[in-house]
């Protein structure tokens, strides 16, 4: 009897261990996450989560979409909480959108049996997420308040639902619980248009006012955004705003697409060159301008899908996790595009790029860096089994000084090597000495001080690969 109650005992050991082999087994054989999602068409460059950026090759344009995009990861070292005005050119109560209606990444959830723990999260990145901020908003038109007009709020950067309010009787609107990140607010309304307005979150607690002016809209644009078949996109954008003057980004209109695809928007006739870029995830943007003296204009996209490059990183003891995989494609007209993530535990990528000559490279400051060049693809051909294997590089150190010679301690440092796309932040000591490891040693590497304030232009410093030492000296901030 005893012999038969062991055998009892050890058989449902074995059908527990056997039940629990066959619920994680699953985990380990998913995809891991994408991070980078391409939607930027105005030099917002991805850094890691962000989208990348339709841009100029030449080293002035890139370097300055490096600077332009990069508040989704750091902080301005400015930003102290408080309140911010952003006005837009084009105790009374309030429409506010509740913590519900706005989406939250700190609610913590149980993990369930038989699936993988949760990420752990950095310091930084779980300050980050407890951040959350507030728009206080009035919409008017000739300095008069306007009421019931609809306030539209989207991430800047990231695919997603939009939230939706009316003005009050006084023009007011609020949001409350934004999380940390680049927000737009942009109005809608029957015959008017007016410029958006960009919210950073990036403090706990932060105020920031929007004042937005609407104008009398004359020119009615129509159209319908689908795929190269026609068929219905999900998630679909539209980005109205001034394509070739990139410090008028933070002014664009950012529009939800109906579900079926069909738009109908107002435009103003004061704007020239007015452009209307359609976005929709996991597609390329396609950019049209609003031709001039027309009342009456149909803008038709059709989107054409994002070709998928996975692959691997590999490390001198095996495939590397958390390293910097960075994609960068270059069309005929010299415009291009970078995007960003990082590989998954299992050294992984996945990254959505589109129909051109593709740069792929990856850094590790412990591990290497690698390079790797693909020829141009056929619409939204997916490319597998790629393979980066990194490699030691050149370390190059430096000071950073201020004009008096004065050494700046903990001073932020920005670095970007062309030919390869690898860009990232480094902090000096708090001497203000730096040492930036295993950059490529055969590749010009542009240098500068991430808290100079003057123009990109004067500020960034070519290192040539037969260098391996530079001095970076910071500026005051010319008026």
């Amino acid at each position: 009897m005893k012999v038969d109650q062991s055998k009892k005992l050890l058989g449902l050991v074995g059908l527990v261990a056997l039940l629990t082999i066959g619920a994680v087994l699953p985990v380990f054989w998913t995809d891991g996450c994408q991070l980078g999602a391409g939607l930027g068409e105005y030099g917002e460059l991805a850094e890691e989560s962000r989208s990348g950026a339709r841009r100029s090759t030449t080293p002035l344009s890139i370097t300055t979409a490096i600077a332009s995009a990069n508040f989704r990861q750091e902080p301005r070292t400015n930003s102290a909480g408080g309140r911010s005005m952003v006005t837009s050119s084009g105790s009374d109560s309030m429409y506010t959108a509740s913590r519900s209606e706005l989406r939250s990444d700190t609610d913590a959830v149980e993990p369930k049996p038989g699936t993988s723990q949760p990420k752990q999260l950095s310091e930084e990145e779980r300050a980050r997420k407890a951040i959350r901020c507030k728009v206080l908003g009035r919409i008017t038109r000739r300095d008069k308040p306007v009421s019931g007009a609809t306030i539209l709020l989207h991430d800047r950067y990231e695919p997603g639902a939009f939230k939706s309010i009316k003005s009050d009787a006084q023009g007011r609107f609020q949001f409350d619980d934004l999380r940390y990140g680049v927000w737009a607010v942009s109005a809608q309304m029957y015959e008017a248009y007016s410029k958006g307005a960009a919210i950073y979150c990036d403090a706990q607690d932060k105020e920031v006012e929007v004042d937005i002016k609407i104008q009398r809209a004359r020119v009615h644009v129509t159209g319908l955004v689908s795929d190269r078949d026609g068929n219905q996109l999900d998630g679909a954008i539209l980005d109205v705003g001034l394509q070739n003057k990139p410090t008028d980004k933070a002014e664009h209109s950012i529009l939800p697409v109906p579900p079926d695809g069909h738009y109908d928007i107002w435009v103003s006739d004061d704007e020239p060159d007015l452009c209307i870029t359609a976005r929709a995830p996991g597609h390329q943007s396609r950019l049209k301008t609003v031709p001039a003296n027309k009342s009456e204009v149909v803008l038709n996209f059709r989107l054409t899908r994002e070709s998928i490059i996975r692959g691997e990183v590999l490390g001198s003891t095996g495939l590397a996790a958390g390293v910097k995989v960075a994609v960068s494609f270059e069309r005929p007209d010299g415009s291009g595009f970078i995007q960003s993530q990082k590989t998954d535990a299992r050294g992984r990528f996945s990254i959505e790029t589109r129909d051109a000559k593709v740069t792929l490279s990856a850094w590790s400051p412990e591990e290497g860096w690698a390079n790797m060049t693909l020829p141009p693809r056929s619409e939204g051909k997916d490319v597998s089994g790629i393979i980066l294997e990194l490699q030691p590089g050149r370390n190059v150190t430096g000071t950073v000084r201020l004009q008096n010679g004065k050494r700046v301690p903990l001073a932020e440092i920005i670095f970007y090597c062309k030919k390869t796309s690898i860009s990232s932040k480094w902090q000096a000591s708090s001497q203000g000495d730096f040492v930036i490891p295993n950059l490529p040693p055969d590749l010009p590497v542009m240098v500068s001080p991430w808290n100079d304030k003057r123009p990109f232009n004067e500020r960034y410093i070519e290192v040539p690969p037969n260098r391996s030492t530079v001095e970076l000296v910071l500026h005051p901030q010319e008026e």
